[in-house]
């Protein structure tokens, strides 16, 4: 079901993918070839795929709308309620966020950037020209 933003339906579709480059600050390629969506400048990130490639331990069950995660070598966890729109970030803070920021998609589970960044302690710099994120840990 898609999510409203200013009534209208926000949906991934195969218009607004894009393929990205994903490096660490250092150059370091994470993945080359990362499915992302752009709707009305929101990106979206498959958090799956994301997370799993930065080494986290990350569970998605869609059909709870629950995602769990967490730094295994630092015993920090969170936790995001796409059903509820509510999340607890590794510090331990818990907030709601704009439902349109995750998206169930085909069989995952999209991200804005923004919450991305407010769930874990990354930061996204988007380059839209060189088709290319780069992560930085904060």
């Amino acid at each position: 079901m898609p999510h409203l933003v200013c009534g209208q339906a926000v949906v991934l579709a195969r218009e607004s993918e894009r393929m990205v480059t994903v490096r660490l600050l250092d150059g370091r390629i994470v993945i080359s070839d990362m499915a992302v969506h752009v709707v009305d400048g929101t990106w979206y990130l498959p958090s799956g795929e994301l997370f799993h490639s930065l080494g986290l331990m990350v569970d998605v069950a869609l059909d709870d709308g629950l995602m769990r995660g967490e730094f295994l070598s630092q015993e920090r966890k969170f936790l995001l309620s796409s059903k509820d729109c509510k999340m607890t970030n590794v510090g331990g803070h818990s907030e709601d966020y704009r439902c349109h920021l995750a998206l169930r998609h085909e069989d995952e589970l999209f991200l804005a950037s923004n919450l991305v960044e407010k769930l874990v302690p990354l930061r996204l710099r988007i380059n839209s020209f060189r088709s290319e994120i780069i992560i930085d840990s904060t």
